[in-house]
């Protein structure tokens, strides 16, 4: 299903798969990022950002908000479980690059592009390794 995530702070949408029905939509007041949940009608603060960061990013896989942000020099990523609030840094490689973009999951696994791989061909990382950071995990 297609939802609509929202970034309140810049009036903007955009499209994501959201695989958890419960949660439908991911925004940002300030600096902060929140989840709506259809459930309860209500929403549930995650994640405040760094005051100077620039651009932000968001979408939900694996009962995670997948964030990242940062400027144009540098970018950050996290893994926020939405039911814990548990945060995970992702590894960027020093500040300087998303390794792996996930796309979409399916059986226990990431499906997205390696970045290190030089061509647009879809990849597969298992969760763990993703959370792990360990993108020497993905193959084709």
């Amino acid at each position: 299903k297609a939802y609509q995530l929202e970034n309140k702070d810049t009036n903007t949408t955009r499209e994501a798969s959201v695989e958890q029905e419960r949660y439908t939509q991911v925004y940002q007041i300030d600096r902060s990022v929140y989840v709506y949940d259809m459930e309860t009608q209500t929403s549930k603060k995650l994640f405040t950002h760094d005051p100077d960061w620039d651009f932000y990013n968001y979408m939900i896989l694996d009962g995670h908000v997948i964030v990242i942000g940062g400027t144009e020099d540098t970018c950050r990523a996290w893994a926020v479980d939405i039911a814990e609030g548990s945060v995970i840094e992702l590894d960027t490689l020093g500040g300087n690059v998303m390794p792996f973009s996930a796309h979409y999951e399916c059986n226990g696994y990431f499906v997205g592009l390696l970045h290190n791989s030089n061509n647009a061909d879809q990849y597969y990382i298992s969760k763990e390794d993703y959370y792990r950071s360990n993108y020497d995990a993905a193959f084709r």
